[in-house]
């Protein structure tokens, strides 16, 4: 089940970057190809996402996801200056 914690840690982070940058969850569908429920089902960690959808949404807010064999969970990062963005950082910040 470890599979699915880690689906919602993405989406939930997904969702704190989607709504830092005053996006829709329609524009980044329209963004990354995808249906706007499939970024709804990704935020709500609701599913088993394609990777190919997985790695649209996240290219769409402009961020990757990348998985190493040296650590426990993946990381996500920024395109640009490919900053490390911990996902239970990100969970602990939008929870006030």
């Amino acid at each position: 089940m470890q599979q699915f914690a880690t689906l919602r840690q993405i989406g939930r982070a997904a969702r704190v970057v989607r709504t830092r940058r005053g996006l829709s969850q329609q524009q980044v569908a329209a963004m990354a190809g995808v249906q706007r429920y499939q970024v709804a089902n990704l935020e709500l960690g609701k599913g088993n996402p394609s990777f190919s959808t997985l790695v649209a949404i996240l290219g769409a807010l402009e961020l990757e996801l990348s998985i190493t064999s040296d650590t426990h969970s993946p990381t996500v990062r920024t395109h640009g200056a490919m900053q490390v963005i911990d996902l239970d950082e990100v969970l602990r910040r939008s929870r006030g």
